[in-house]
């Protein structure tokens, strides 16, 4: 009978989810799909499809949906408006840096004048037009403007020191700072779109929980990440036991710090509820290259293997089930 309660359970936190998704979906619709499809329309080519795809398909729909509400419910509360705009463009300015950081024409001096002071800044294009507007949007409404423009600023620094990944000859204790402070820094400048002002004990889980989703994504991203000679801990480690071990110690450092948090411990449960379904796809895609090092002698070599043995596809259905089967089996 506990078996039973326990799948209705996790059934119920993914039909949540899934509501989640629909409700931030039509906010997006609703609020910002109008001003955004000026930029669609009279695109001046600094715009290109993926940077639509990255706004309604992931950042703009998963950081209020999934990062937002679990922010919600550890205050035991639900998003208001405000907070789920300042999410939402939050969400959209993140996808589009990624494009300053990638364009070699661009400075680190003017990446950084547009986050100092992106009021007084003149774009040169509508890549660059989009960002400030949604930019400032997010810093304008914001109840912690100040710390969330701050926090920006971490990201950005954190992005510039992603370059040195670029460098196969960089050494590991530096790469996984890196990695740290690129997924920490940004699961917290998020957290400054809420309303009130985090504690120690909360910025601290909520770090962790960063770096235990920025190495998630570097597992899902080992091929893009090949592809643009990029190095990361994922793609140079040769024992996927030893990827497996560092990626469970992060997510038992996390729920650790999670409990530690200022908050009643229901929440602090239904908020793992909602970050763990996420959190445990990482280990259905260490599952798929732990088949591969098996065929390989033992070894992980992911510069031997193709594109379609390396890249995890969460959209099937038997991944989804194993995924639920893992946050079913991982309790906290």
């Amino acid at each position: 009978m506990a078996t039973f309660r326990n799948i209705i359970h996790f059934l119920f936190i993914y039909l949540r989810l899934i509501n989640n998704l629909r409700v931030q979906k039509k906010f997006l619709t609703d609020r910002f799909k109008s001003s955004l499809l000026k930029y669609e329309l009279a695109n001046d080519g600094s715009l290109k499809e993926k940077d639509f795809n990255k706004i309604y398909g992931y950042y703009g729909l998963a950081v209020p949906a999934i990062l937002g509400e679990a922010f919600a419910v550890l205050h035991g509360k639900r998003l208001n408006t405000n907070e789920r705009m300042v999410l939402t463009s939050q969400g959209i300015v993140t996808g589009l840096f990624d494009d300053f950081i990638d364009d070699s024409n661009l400075t680190n001096d003017y990446i950084s004048n547009l986050v100092h002071h992106p009021d007084t800044v003149k774009p040169s294009n509508d890549n660059e037009k989009l960002w400030l507007e949604y930019y400032l949007q997010s810093l304008n409404m914001a109840k912690l403007s100040k710390e969330n423009k701050d926090q920006a600023i971490k990201v950005m620094h954190d992005q510039f020191d992603s370059k040195e990944q670029q460098n196969w000859g960089i050494e590991y204790e530096r790469l996984w700072k890196i990695t740290q402070n690129k997924g920490g820094n940004s699961v917290l400048y998020f957290r400054f779109g809420i309303d009130k002002k985090p504690d120690l004990s909360e910025i601290k889980a909520l770090f962790q929980l960063g770096v235990v989703m920025q190495l998630e994504n570097d597992i899902f991203d080992i091929y893009k990440d090949l592809c643009s000679n990029v190095i990361t801990i994922p793609n140079s480690i040769t024992l996927i036991s030893d990827l497996r071990s560092l990626f469970k110690k992060q997510i038992e450092l996390f729920i650790e710090y999670s409990f530690e948090m200022n908050f009643e411990s229901k929440n602090v449960v239904r908020f793992l509820d909602m970050i763990m379904p996420v959190v445990n796809r990482g280990f259905v895609c260490i599952d798929q290259f732990e088949k591969l090092e098996k065929n390989n002698n033992g070894v992980f070599e992911p510069k031997k293997f193709s594109r379609k043995q390396l890249i995890c596809d969460m959209e099937k259905p038997v991944n989804l089930l194993r995924t639920f089967v893992y946050t079913y089996k991982n309790t906290y």
